[in-house]
């Protein structure tokens, strides 16, 4: 469905051609997927489901990963003009930014096992925090109250995805002492 949705938007209504389907529209739907499962995760564990919680959590890691693989692949001005700077041979502070939230994110998910309790629930925190803050700058946000700018007035998935790790972040404010 993920993948449905990023090719509907970017390619069928939107500039994206088709020989950037297997990377770059994959990246943008894995990614996706990865920000539903966590707020699956996230909604699961607010719900004292502590077996859906993992499993959603699990599948989101793996997510993550084949994302981060993809992107580190495709990261370079031809893709992500934006978080370049005008010469295009460093990044932007915006490109520093989105890169430093996203590997302090994936560090924060990747330390969750080791740890328990409150130490552990600060980690998936954290980790919801700064995917919430890798998301947010990956985006126009200035585009995003404009539905008549949207590709086949589809949201774009930055907004979906920064409003699904808010979403998480908030399911992520109660401790469940009793599941830890």
């Amino acid at each position: 469905m993920c993948l449905g949705y990023a090719l509907i938007r970017y390619s069928f209504f939107g500039p994206i051609a088709s020989v950037h389907w297997p990377a770059y529209i994959a990246n943008k739907s894995f990614a996706l997927f990865a920000i539903v499962m966590l707020l699956l995760s996230c909604y699961a564990y607010f719900k004292g489901q502590q077996e859906q919680h993992r499993a959603f959590g699990r599948i989101a890691w793996h997510m993550m990963v084949i994302h981060i693989g993809l992107s580190v692949v495709l990261f370079s001005p031809g893709y992500y003009r934006a978080f370049y700077g005008a010469n295009a041979l460093r990044l932007s502070l915006l490109g520093e930014l989105v890169l430093i939230s996203g590997v302090l994110a994936i560090v924060m998910f990747w330390q969750i096992p080791k740890y328990s309790g409150v130490i552990q629930h600060r980690l998936k925190q954290l980790g919801c925090a700064l995917a919430f803050g890798h998301i947010l700058p990956t985006s126009v946000p200035s585009k995003w109250l404009q539905p008549t700018e949207w590709y086949g007035y589809l949201p774009p998935i930055g907004l979906v995805t920064a409003i699904m790790a808010l979403l998480a972040f908030l399911y992520m404010t109660r401790y469940r002492q009793k599941n830890h």
